[in-house]
């Protein structure tokens, strides 16, 4: 391998070419990688397809955000690629049950950052990445908790990654999708959280509760489990909800 070629210049270039770039959680992403040789022959040990996030680090008084990935499917294992050598190869890649959400009725979440990494690792030089885009939407049993809570007057606002696990979560972090009240009371913030299985999801609630005479503000925090299945049930759901946000609301800080 020549000198410059060490340092990525004239080096491999990699491009995933996606069929679509929006899926759900359990999807299935799929497209063909595009991966060509530089000006020399490299000594490939692997390429990999990754589904990374963006998200949000706190450490005592410090904030900050990194990568993470959440997902990967290697491709190849070790190979020489040759100069000017020119490969092709389907890649299918398993968007996990727990992938937060990025898109809300067409539209991307302002600070959602979710995508594909394609990374080819070549001994002795620099790695040639590719990164693109995904749109993760909500599972229709999802977007009928979000409409539920909507008819209950609280109004999407924003959406964060949070680095953490929480429990029965296998993801490294956690997305928390807050809603405020469309008229006072007790709850000034409403956040959710979901953890979705393959047959069910576990509705997180974290209410952020006002102060008053006879009690303390504060969160208070209540889950249900629902199955898919019951949120073609829109009364139920939304009766369900109703009554899990009115218990947050009652609940004293002494």
């Amino acid at each position: 391998m020549g000198f410059l070629s060490r340092f990525g210049v004239g080096g491999p270039t990699v491009d995933l070419r996606l069929d679509h770039p929006n899926t759900q959680p359990g999807g299935t992403l799929t497209g063909h990688l595009h991966l060509k040789g530089g000006s020399d022959a490299a000594e490939v040990t692997g390429v990999a397809v990754m589904l990374e996030a963006v998200v949000e680090v706190e450490h005592g008084d410090e904030e900050w955000r990194e990568n993470v990935v959440f997902a990967k499917q290697p491709l190849f294992g070790a190979f020489t690629l040759n100069a000017g050598q020119e490969i092709s190869a389907p890649v299918q890649l398993t968007v996990p049950w727990e992938a937060p959400i990025t898109a809300l009725g067409g539209w991307n979440l302002r600070g959602m950052q979710v995508g594909t990494r394609t990374q080819v690792d070549i001994r002795g030089a620099v790695d040639p990445t590719d990164r693109d885009p995904v749109a993760i939407h909500p599972l229709p049993s999802q977007d009928a908790v979000l409409r539920a809570l909507a008819s209950l007057g609280w109004q999407f606002r924003s959406a964060d990654l949070e680095k953490g696990r929480l429990p029965d979560s296998s993801l490294p972090f956690y997305q928390e999708l807050e809603f405020v009240p469309s008229h006072r009371g007790s709850i000034s913030e409403l956040e959710v959280t979901f953890i979705t299985r393959p047959d069910a999801m576990k509705v997180v609630l974290e209410a952020n509760r006002r102060g008053g005479f006879l009690s303390a503000g504060g969160d208070a925090y209540a889950s249900v489990v629902l199955p898919h299945a019951s949120a073609v049930d829109e009364g139920r759901l939304r009766n369900e909800l109703a009554a899990q946000v009115e218990r947050l609301s009652q609940r004293r800080g002494w």
